[in-house]
């Protein structure tokens, strides 16, 4: 689901001083690949490495700790 101009701003706002942050931000503005089931789209974590430059796939998707 796309977040409203509003959201995005205020998204935007809040990790404007992270780079990577921004990068992947902007990367999952682009167009995916529609998928028919439920309007999904799906992104190739390689292309999101690709398009900002980040070098491991950790980066994109972080370790989550609990």
């Amino acid at each position: 689901m796309a977040c409203t101009p509003e959201v995005a701003r205020t998204v935007l706002s809040l990790i404007r001083g992270m780079l990577p942050v921004v990068n992947v931000f902007f990367e999952l503005g682009r167009k995916g690949t529609s998928l028919v089931e439920e309007g999904l789209e799906a992104f190739r974590l390689a292309d999101i490495m690709h398009h900002t430059r980040l070098p491991s796939p950790e980066q994109v998707i972080p370790e989550c700790h609990q």
